[in-house]
C-alpha cells in the first residue's frame, strides 16, 4: 500500500479557486527559544521575500459572566513573531508551539512547498 504522502499533490490550477486562504501550520514540541528575537530575524532573513517583521501576540477569549454584566474579553496567551509579504500575500507565524505559513494567493502545490521548506 502506498502511503498518503509519497505521492505529491497534482499541479491543478483552478481559474476560480473555492478558498480564499491556504494555511499550514506546524504545531510542535514548546520552545521558548522560538520566540527569542534573533530567532525570528534569522528565519526571515531565510525567507526569498521582503517582510514586514513584528512582534505577535496570540490571544484567546475568555467568556463573558451573564450575572455581572462583564463583557467577553481575550487574555494574551503567547507571544511569537509575524513576517508578512510587503504585498501582504504571504505570512509566516512563529510561536512557541507551532509554526504556519499562509497565503491569500495560492500560487499552486510546488510554490507554496518551496516556501514552505
Amino acid at each position: 500500500m502506498t502511503h498518503w504522502l509519497a505521492v505529491p499533490p497534482g499541479e491543478v490550477h483552478l481559474a476560480r479557486p473555492p478558498v480564499g486562504l491556504v494555511v499550514c501550520q506546524i504545531r510542535h514540541e514548546s520552545r521558548i527559544a522560538a520566540c527569542d528575537g534573533a530567532v525570528a530575524l534569522k528565519i526571515d532573513r531565510a525567507l526569498d521575500w521582503r517582510t514586514c517583521l513584528e512582534e505577535h501576540q496570540l490571544s484567546y477569549p475568555t467568556a463573558g459572566d451573564s450575572q455581572t454584566g462583564a463583557a467577553a474579553s481575550s487574555v494574551p496567551a503567547a507571544g511569537g513573531w509575524q513576517m508578512q509579504s510587503l504585498d501582504r500575500e504571504w505570512t509566516v507565524t512563529v510561536q512557541a508551539d507551532h509554526f504556519a505559513i499562509e497565503t491569500s494567493a495560492y500560487p499552486g502545490w510546488s510554490e507554496f512547498s518551496r516556501r514552505l521548506g
